[in-house]
């Protein structure tokens, strides 16, 4: 699941990128309405989770200019303007849910696994396939035949990226920022060791896909090539 994470206050938000990244998901960090805005319709997101006090252009316009523009992804107001007319502005400007600062952790991240568990959310009952390979990110389970093996949150947002674009060269910049975000210092170095982490899972349960290298570009996930 990644979220575009908006906080303009530091503090709060690497307390919360870093309770979000345990869970295992991937946070783009943005503390700016207008930045957060140009994200938000250009990069994709499972779920925002935004402040209501931004600077430039505070978080109830965002989500009417967002929303005007066609965005539909989830949105769950932060903010500490608690009284019953700032929740029903939030909501009415196209906020789906609402939390009340100072956040509990906790809760905000219950908040993030009902939104997950939703039908149009990242984690939903869609399984992904390539002939006869099935997985269900939502579960983390790879199956091929009778075969099967759980895997780790990286790994699945890893794969799921891959086997939606099967056949396709998947430029390396383009995984990075799917997996760990878009301005999370990682070393590049990290991808090929998880890459061999998802060709190892993919050998396990005997599949015939594989994950094919193209030097200087980037992977793509494709059906065995036999002589």
């Amino acid at each position: 699941m990644r979220i575009l994470l908006v906080e303009d206050d530091t503090n709060l938000s690497k307390a919360i990128t870093y309770a979000l990244g345990k869970e295992g998901y991937t946070v783009d960090v943005c503390g700016d309405g207008d930045d957060a805005l140009r994200m938000a319709m250009t990069k994709a997101h499972d779920l925002i989770l935004l402040d209501r006090m931004l600077p430039n252009l505070e978080g109830a316009s965002l989500i009417r200019k967002a929303r005007a523009q066609g965005l539909s992804t989830p949105v769950l107001m932060m903010t500490a303007l608690g009284e019953v007319d700032d929740r029903v502005e939030g909501l009415d400007a196209g906020a789906d849910d609402y939390i009340v600062k100072p956040i509990a952790v906790k809760e905000l991240l219950a908040r993030v696994r009902a939104f997950g568990r939703r039908p149009k959310g990242w984690n939903n009952s869609t399984v992904l396939t390539c002939g006869k390979l099935e997985f269900d990110p939502g579960s983390r389970n790879l199956k091929y035949e009778d075969e099967s093996i759980p895997l780790t949150p990286k790994e699945t947002a890893l794969l799921a990226h891959l086997m939606k674009h099967e056949g396709q060269v998947v430029t390396r910049e383009a995984l990075l920022s799917h997996v760990w975000g878009s301005f999370s210092e990682v070393e590049d170095g990290i991808l090929d060791t998880y890459i061999r982490y998802v060709r190892k899972r993919l050998q396990t349960v005997g599949c015939p896909h594989e994950i094919v290298t193209h030097r200087g570009t980037g992977y793509s996930l494709q059906e065995k090539k036999h002589a």
